[in-house]
């Protein structure tokens, strides 16, 4: 259904749930998609699981309940509201509570995204038969593929959220144009991939041969290239990619305030304090076009907007959910995101980048007697209470005497502490590059969410392996 039509419902339920408790809110959910993959040997089809529900929050003026349900009856939504009232009368009720939440400004308004071309009327088989024509000119830019394959596929989100002030709904639709395949020489293999994901339609179902052959030809530079022979700190290059990669796991999940209540994230300490070198900003923007990690307004009801975390160097503010910013008495960030209807709403980063400087790569190269340039990343971990950090990628060049070389080594594992890695920063590039195919973790059970990281080169010290 078109849970547009739920909206009024939702209201007169939020405020019968408001005549009991302090704040309320509904938010209401359905997603689709399908995707059509081809390889060397196989055409087949997928489909997203669809989901389709309605969640219910309850601020007690203490604590936060929540009740949902997979039926979109006024029955069921009746009973789901009646069950949470229950639950938050046995928990207790304080409706002097000093933690106020506000509700917003009155605000009803629909936002979409621009589809040129609906994908729900493209068919399967013409969905194969454009991967299978895809496929086969990836596969010729290279004659060491051993196999090669290429996914395209959409999922939407449609959303709805309803408090005392705001009726708001947003369409979110993505398209995922993906290459991935084996190359392999004289016994030595590596997996290569790239391609994009962007909110729109099939218009998107586009194959760019000049950046996939650049890709491949360093995919390519790696078969049967070494580890770093000389492991350590040395001078270092990111690219925008790996530098992306470091602004997700260093401060990303670092300053994630729900974090801090739970004593797991260090950023807390560091609040106004100098955490990087003068001249390096970082940020989280789900209002940014065309990315995947952006949305209109986030599943408590805050319209998207910039977040600036480190401004010259300094660590400003943290990214929240309302429960940690009316608890730690931080400003209310439109972070907050939920895997779906079913999942908890947590603090989470959405488009996670280093801001431009004003330096050219030439410029950081005339710079290094002996270092790497660090490229093409691939997954990250982090520790938020110790601020370590470890990212991995795929590829590192070494630089000699300003000049880059024909010496490749792979793999390359990056790790240190934020701080000292964030302070060694010395140069920062002017152009901003994003990675769009990443999706970020939380939680016990691993919720995800799609987000994209980038920045600019940054030129730093780094221990490297």
């Amino acid at each position: 259904m078109d849970i547009r039509e739920l909206k009024p419902l939702l209201r007169t339920l939020v405020g019968e749930l408001e005549e009991a408790v302090p704040y309320a809110t509904a938010f209401a959910a359905t997603s689709y998609g399908r995707s059509a993959t081809v390889d060397t040997r196989n055409r087949r089809v997928s489909f997203a699981r669809p989901v389709a529900g309605v969640v219910f929050s309850a601020f007690t003026g203490k604590h936060f309940i929540e009740q949902a349900t997979n039926d979109f009856s006024e029955e069921a939504l009746r009973l789901a509201v009646k069950e949470l009232l229950g639950h938050c009368q046995a928990a207790g009720i304080d409706k002097n509570s000093e933690m106020v939440i506000a509700p917003g400004e009155e605000l009803d308004k629909e936002y979409f995204v621009e589809v040129q071309k609906d994908p729900t009327t493209l068919s399967l088989e013409d969905m194969l038969d454009k991967g299978a024509d895809t496929r086969e000119r990836i596969s010729k830019l290279s004659p060491r593929f051993t196999t090669c394959g290429v996914t395209y596929g959409y999922t939407t989100r449609c959303e709805l959220f309803v408090n005392r002030t705001k009726s708001l709904y947003q369409e979110l639709p993505r398209w995922d144009s993906i290459w991935f395949g084996m190359l392999a020489d004289k016994g030595a293999s590596i997996m290569a991939h790239g391609g994009d994901s962007r909110p729109g339609g099939y218009e998107l179902m586009t194959f760019d041969e000049n950046i996939a052959a650049r890709k491949i030809a360093n995919y390519e530079k790696l078969l049967g290239a070494p580890r770093i022979p000389n492991p350590g700190m040395h001078d270092c290059i990111f690219s925008p990619g790996v530098a992306g990669l470091t602004a997700h796991e260093a401060f990303g999940h670092g300053t994630e305030v729900d974090m801090y209540l739970k004593e797991r994230g260090k950023g807390h300490q560091f609040r106004n304090k100098r955490v990087a070198a003068k001249g390096v900003d970082m940020l989280d923007s789900p209002a940014r076009p065309g990315l995947p990690g952006s949305y209109f307004f986030d599943h408590e009801g805050n319209l998207a907007a910039e977040t600036k975390i480190i401004d010259d160097g300094i660590l400003v503010r943290g990214l929240t959910d309302v429960n940690s910013a009316i608890r730690l008495n931080y400003e209310v960030t439109p972070n907050s995101r939920r895997q779906d209807y079913s999942h908890k709403a947590y603090a989470r980063m959405t488009n996670t980048f280093f801001g431009p400087g004003e330096n050219t790569l030439e410029e950081m190269l005339e710079t290094i007697k002996h270092g790497y340039l660090v490229g093409l990343p691939s997954n990250g971990m982090e520790d938020p209470k110790g601020w370590g950090i470890q990212c991995e990628a795929s590829l590192a060049r070494e630089i000699i005497d300003g000049e880059l070389t024909d010496n490749f080594f792979t793999p390359v594992c990056i790790t240190g502490y934020v701080p000292e890695l964030l302070e060694s920063i010395t140069m920062v590039g002017k152009d901003l590059q994003f990675f769009t195919l990443g999706a970020c973790g939380k939680g016990k059970m691993k919720e995800f969410v799609r987000v994209s990281y980038g920045g600019p080169f940054l030129r730093l010290k780094a221990r490297i392996a």
